[in-house]
């Protein structure tokens, strides 16, 4: 069933053109979005929005709003999931209200943070090394010297706590700002302690700031496609460091985070037949530790066993 969700899309526009959007705001288009959907309105509606990151002024033609049903792939695991085809300008959105609420963004904030070691040149390339502490850390892995690609493909929190020190308050909020990354609140730079060891917080962990599973889509299709301030040699080092998954003509890139309030995220790319399909799953278990593992799991089954009907 195709259908364009108007007040969400209208809400999404003003908040944009305003800039970062509270909780709150996010709570008030979920409020708004679901009450649309429960008067079962399914006429398409006239409405003018904007592509990708919202920011510029110009009007553009509408993309399409598919409602999926994923529910085989989370097999009663609550969650939701966005998919975007950028060549068609088509949406595939599962549980929709979900989506459209923020969340903590847990370890996908890496993506992010890697952009801004390398914007502010604090990071020249996957061998870029942070030196080891001393610290003994709950990771084995975390325990030495890391470079760039060490750091991400373990999900290291030490290493990008030291790049996003490095840039600086005042430079990662400029960067979210530009970006309209979620809420874009850095007030709790030093993190809510959520980790026992300080090097192992920060604001993007359970903290303040928030985002939303259609805006990491947004986000990320804004970064590749070039309507970022983040040029070709930096996003292809990002892609470098994503690749999670070759085969069958096919590319999946993607970052996986988990947050102990129960987030699991997946969050990133698909490449196959010349088009680019922007993705985040996102599933929520609060009686539990979350799940990145998950949320990838069900991912990966849904891009690749759907990707012949795209």
């Amino acid at each position: 069933m195709i259908k364009k969700f108007a007040v969400v899309l209208a809400a999404v526009l003003c908040c944009n053109i305003v800039g970062c959007g509270s909780r709150e705001e996010g709570e008030k288009r979920t409020a708004a979005s679901a009450a649309e959907d429960s008067e079962g309105n399914t006429e398409q509606k006239e409405e003018i929005t904007i592509q990708g990151s919202r920011s510029s002024a110009a009007a553009i033609p509408d993309p399409v709003w598919n409602t999926a049903d994923y529910s085989g792939y989370f097999q009663g695991v609550q969650g939701c999931a966005v998919v975007f085809d950028s060549k068609e300008d088509e949406y595939q959105v599962y549980n929709e209200e979900m989506c459209y609420t923020q969340f903590s963004p847990c370890s996908t904030f890496k993506i992010v943070s890697t952009l801004i070691g390398l914007e502010t040149g604090i990071l020249t390339g996957p061998d870029t090394t942070m030196g080891y502490d001393n610290t003994n850390y709950p990771v084995k892995a975390w325990n030495k010297d890391l470079t760039l690609q060490e750091a991400f493909q373990s999900s290291c929190i030490w290493y990008f706590r030291k790049v996003l020190d490095q840039a600086g308050t005042d430079e990662v909020q400029r960067q979210l700002n530009e970006l309209v990354y979620g809420n874009c609140d850095i007030s709790q730079w030093e993190g809510s302690g959520v980790n026992p060891q300080p090097q192992l917080n920060g604001f993007w962990l359970e903290s303040s700031l928030l985002i939303s599973p259609m805006e990491q889509v947004n986000i990320m299709s804004d970064i590749m496609e070039g309507r970022s301030e983040y040029v070709s040699g930096e996003t292809e080092i990002l892609k470098e460091l994503m690749l999670v998954q070759e085969a069958d003509g096919h590319k999946i890139y993607g970052k996986t985070g988990s947050g102990n309030a129960g987030d699991g995220w997946f969050v990133g790319f698909q490449e196959y037949q010349g088009k680019y399909f922007y993705f985040a799953f996102y599933v929520r278990d609060e009686n539990a530790g979350g799940d990145g593992d998950k949320a990838e799991e069900i991912g990966i089954k849904v891009l690749t066993e759907n990707r012949q009907t795209q």
